[in-house]
């Protein structure tokens, strides 16, 4: 579902980033998450073309651990750049910001 070059971006990441206490606590309370995704309107989105398209999400995540404890409700908006190599070819995410 990504471009080639965030997919290298992505892996290359992974391999260096750390757990933190947020990752620690959900872990010790085995959290599960309820995740809620609405499309929202970017007025500065550029327009769409037959090779590239912006689009924003808002993404709402509940934690909830097994015991019943829970943590701070996660709020934030994601812009994605989706791109393909032409009309008709499939769209893949070129970029997340």
């Amino acid at each position: 579902l990504m471009t080639p070059s965030l997919a290298a971006a992505v892996a290359a990441a992974a391999r260096v980033i750390q757990p933190t206490a947020v990752f620690a606590a959900w872990s010790a309370h085995r959290v599960v998450t309820r995740v809620e995704v609405n499309q929202t309107h970017d007025p500065g989105a550029a327009p769409d073309t037959p090779a590239a398209a912006e689009r924003s999400f808002a993404v709402v995540v509940t934690p909830v651990g097994d015991d019943g404890w829970t943590a701070a409700v996660i709020t934030q908006i994601e812009f994605i750049t989706l791109a393909r190599p032409g009309p008709g070819g499939p769209w893949r995410i070129a970029a997340l910001a």
